[in-house]
């Protein structure tokens, strides 16, 4: 095997590992970004709740709704909560698990040529 052969194999392998790598981040980060605006909305309506159960009219007077459409804004930022958290957890379900396999593959096939390069390289010295 020619030197362009291996380095040629780990420029693919480069590209390859990018492109999976890539796609994968991209899809934990919108799961990722579903996860914390439905924690963050949650926590929004839990405060909400809390206002409605004490009783505190302060709240919802200082934004200028009225009790009923406080109610209704505290109902849409449960509901909303809830939603983005079913997806989180859908999308958390349905990730693709071969595409992981794959880059784990592809990762352990580019350290073992690197390790082969770095062990040819040493007995050329």
């Amino acid at each position: 095997m020619t030197d362009a052969g291996p380095d040629k194999r780990l420029s693919e392998l480069r590209d390859r590992i990018s492109d999976e790598g890539q796609h994968l981040d991209s899809y934990r980060a919108k799961t990722a970004a579903a996860l914390g605006g439905g924690v963050f909305l949650l926590l929004l309506a839990i405060g909400a709740c809390y206002e409605i159960i004490s009783g505190n009219p302060s709240i919802w007077t200082a934004i200028g709704l009225t009790r009923g459409g406080f109610y209704v804004v505290a109902g849409g930022l449960v509901v909303a909560s809830l939603a983005l958290l079913a997806l989180a957890w859908a999308r958390e379900r349905r990730r693709d698990l071969a595409r992981e396999a794959r880059l784990d593959k592809l990762e352990q096939e580019f350290a073992d040529l690197m390790e082969r390069n770095k062990i040819a390289a040493d007995k050329r010295e």
